[in-house]
């Protein structure tokens, strides 16, 4: 098989498969033969009917054509060799998919349908819709062959005069056309680095779905290929359903830029059941702009570790001693005197695992010392950030009144707290009440703005009003590609402010492993032994986390891992208690119930708060070595829940409003990583099991720092500035802007946000946009097509 093959290729290709061996060429049936090739064969024959090759593809191409043959012995023949010709050519279809080959692909998927539909690409698309014979010819014989598009601008009149046939056939045609599956596309690029390229694609259904052609769903391919290479960059198989027509489905992905850079990317949708059912994209590159990116990285001093002594005072250092250690570690003693000694306001990128959260803390005690009866913020994207920072604090700062903001705490219960942790819209609401009283404000997890433009807003005004006000800022991060950009839009100074580590400054043994197949539940069966196979190389007796997308899964694992147990000499080596301290556990849920007596234990949201307790306690104290959970609790986990050894067994959930397998945010691949951090001295390691397609892409980006970009050209709401009297007009709304991060980015990253010219132009547009849908909603009134009203019935 090559990378560029045609269909005689595929068809001779195909005619030499052992499964044919057994066919033999007859003397009686050559002139027969001779006469298919000459009248049925589309394609050209090497050899002729004497030999096994050349007798194969021409009964092949024989069935494709729907020829008479006349032998008994040749019809019994062609059955044999159609019903294997499909099911060789969808394996040879898989293999070149597999090796990224888009020409031959394209071609062995035509064969494929071919032989399932009994017709050539040549032939009409609407031989499939079971028209009359004479019709499909007129339609076929026509010196300029009109393709499905044309037809369905046609009024039914014209369709009949068309194929010079009545007008009830007219309107029949009219009927096909319509109900012939086809799906829109339409691309947005957006360079995410110099080398790689995201392309946000929609796809939307633009047919009529007939249940009896239609059945209750179609497939289709979608895949990305170089317009010069051919080269397949992406793919993935696609489920449309009856409840999908007409409603856009979204993909996002992303391809790599090599040099020298393509012309153009072609994006193809091609139906797995349909033939001559393609949409191709042309998505031009010349005019692309690559974002420009200094990551900027800070050196790991080869410093000896700080002792809490150094806070030189007894409340604080009895604070950290309670996590059980003595020391900072190196990222944290790099820091220290920068945090503890000044007011300088910091940005902290560091991978994770290097326990960012610590320096937070260490700046909270400097306010507290240099500001006394101030308050500190702390602000999360995600509430269970700002839950479990509650939690934990709570238990070590005793001295301090802590808060969790919502929308029931009473005002004398925020003015009188010491620590108010909330999530950014809820900071929003009470803001102008407490914001002259704050001292520090602690943003966790700030490259989190990407998902959340709330972030963005509510930071971007924390800087504007702290112009009056001087306020600290401490913002924490995963490591950044573009931190400058960062540091210079939260104000902090690039030299002793700035502080973005390399992912290598918490160094994990990451291992990336394949596995083939394109339907989920088989693939994630096939991750369930090397899971066993990884704990038993890696950590026979350090604690594992497995990351699962589901509770089903985390089910169908705990349960095939509990299987390999049994093989074992020592079924139950994972556990770490004897028979009457388990038996006096007392756990609600059964499954968990006995999974504990081999070791493992299960957490997710399904599960009683005791049981989930009980869970994380046994973890942690090494009772239990095992635990599975969701990936959707990565972020929720207790920080004290680490392990040897992290398995993120899939990077895909269940998207119920897609109603599609999706990938995981590589953000939050980053975190689950993270928590292979449970000793200083050790390395942690990480297995990340992806689909095969996808393994060159996490090989680049889960050991590289990530660029930031703002959310806010897609999703900007003024509302709140407008209805708080922030922002008065459409000038107020410009300035208000050109406060936020998207406003330092749209000049080096302009392709990203569609920027094509003046900037001042793009924001305006912004702004007209947001403004004209608050007033069609009656939020707002616009006055003089520059003031913006607040209207007071609007929620």
């Amino acid at each position: 098989m090559k990378r560029r093959m045609t269909e005689a290729d595929v068809l001779a290709m195909m005619s030499r498969s052992s499964e044919f061996d057994q066919i033999k060429s007859r003397d009686t049936e050559h002139q027969e033969l001779k006469k298919l090739l000459e009248n049925t064969c589309a394609c050209d024959i090497k050899g002729g009917p004497e030999d096994t090759e050349g007798k194969v593809n021409i009964l092949l191409q024989s069935y494709i054509s729907n020829a008479y043959i006349d032998d008994f012995a040749l019809i019994s023949d062609c059955a044999y060799v159609a019903q294997n010709a499909g099911r060789i050519a969808r394996a040879l279809f898989e293999i070149a998919l597999n090796r990224q080959w888009g020409p031959t692909a394209s071609v062995l998927l035509d064969i494929n349908k071919a032989v399932e539909k009994r017709m050539w690409t040549f032939q009409h698309p609407l031989r499939q819709m079971g028209l009359p014979k004479d019709v499909i010819l007129r339609l076929e014989n026509r010196t300029h062959q009109a393709s499905v598009e044309e037809m369905r601008e046609m009024q039914p009149q014209e369709l009949a005069d068309l194929v010079h046939h009545n007008p009830q056939m007219g309107m029949t045609l009219s009927k096909c056309v319509d109900q012939f599956p086809m799906l829109a596309l339409d691309a947005r690029m957006a360079p995410l680095t110099r080398n790689v390229l995201q392309i946000d694609l929609t796809l939307t259904p633009d047919f009529v779905w007939n249940d009896r052609a239609h059945g209750s769903v179609e497939p289709w391919y979608v895949w990305a290929e170089d317009a010069e290479s051919e080269e397949i960059y992406y793919s993935e198989y696609l489920l449309v359903y009856k409840k999908q027509l007409g409603e856009p489905v979204k993909i996002s992905f992303t391809i790599p830029l090599v040099e020298p850079m393509p012309s153009e990317i072609y994006l193809r949708a091609l139906s797995d059941r349909w033939m001559g059912a393609e949409t191709v994209l042309s998505i031009p590159l010349e005019d692309l702009v690559l974002p420009v990116l200094d990551p900027s990285y800070r050196e790991l001093l080869p410093l000896r570790p700080l002792p809490f002594k150094a806070l030189h005072n007894q409340e604080f250092e009895t604070m950290f001693y309670s996590q059980q250690k003595t020391h900072f570690n190196p990222i944290q003693t790099q820091l220290f005197h920068t945090v503890y000694h000044t007011d300088q306001d910091i940005f902290l990128g560091a991978p994770e695992g290097a326990d960012k959260r610590v320096v937070a803390e260490v700046g909270m005690c400097a306010a507290f010392r240099d500001h006394p009866g101030s308050k500190i913020v702390y602000l999360a994207s995600k509430r269970g950030f700002v839950r479990e920072r509650f939690n934990e604090w709570s238990t070590r700062w005793t001295g301090k009144r802590l808060i969790e903001l919502s929308p029931k705490v009473s005002k004398n219960i925020v003015e009188s707290a010491d620590i108010i942790l909330c999530t950014p819209r809820l900071w929003s609401q009470w803001e102008e009440t407490i914001v002259d009283q704050v001292s520090l404000v602690i943003v966790d997890e700030i490259q989190l703005l990407e998902k959340d433009p709330m972030l963005e807003m509510v930071v971007s005004r924390l800087k504007h009003i702290g112009l009056e006000h001087k306020m600290r800022l401490l913002a924490l991060s995963a490591s950044l590609a573009n931190a400058i950009d960062m540091a210079e839009w939260l104000g902090v100074n690039k030299t002793t402010g700035l502080y973005n580590f390399h992912p290598t400054a918490h160094p994990l043994e990451i291992h990336i492993d394949g596995f083939p197949g394109k339907h989920y539940n088989p693939r994630m069966a096939m991750m369930n032994k090397p899971t066993y196979t990884a704990i038993k190389t890696h950590s026979p007796v350090q604690p594992v986390i497995v990351f699962t997308s589901s509770r089903r899964q985390i089910k169908l694992t705990v349960l095939d891992l509990i299987a390999y147990c049994g093989m074992e000499d020592n079924p139950r080596q994972w556990l770490h208690m004897d028979d009457q301290e388990l038996e006096m556990i007392y756990i609600h849920d059964e499954l968990l119930r006995m999974t504990l007596a081999f070791g493992i234990g299960l957490y997710h949201t399904g599960l009683k708060e005791s049981d989930a307790r009980m869970v994380q306690e046994l973890y942690m104290n090494r009772k239990i070595q095992i635990l599975i959970t969701t990936s959707d609790l990565a972020w929720n986990l207790n920080t004290n829940l680490l392990a040897h050894l992290v398995v993120v067994k899939g990077t895909e959930f269940y998207d119920s409003k897609e109603d599609r397998y999706v990938d995981f945010p590589v953000v939050d691949l980053l975190q689950m990583m993270g928590r292979a951090n449970d000793s200083p001295d050790d390395m942690g390691v990480v297995r990340v099991f992806v689909q095969e397609s996808k393994k060159d892409f996490y090989q680049t980006f889960l050991r590289e720092s990530l660029p930031v970009e703002s959310s806010l050209h897609t999703s900007l709401d003024l509302k709140e500035e407008i209805m708080s009297g922030r922002v008065k007009t459409k000038q107020d709304a410009m300035d208000y802007i050109s406060w936020t991060f998207m406003y330092r980015r749209l000049g080096q990253n302009p392709s990203y946000y569609g920027l094509e010219g003046n900037p001042d132009k793009y924001l305006s547009s912004l702004v007209n946009q947001n403004t004209e849908q608050l007033e069609q909603e009656k939020c707002i009134e616009i006055e003089d097509h520059f003031k913006l009203k607040p209207l007071k019935d609007s929620a």
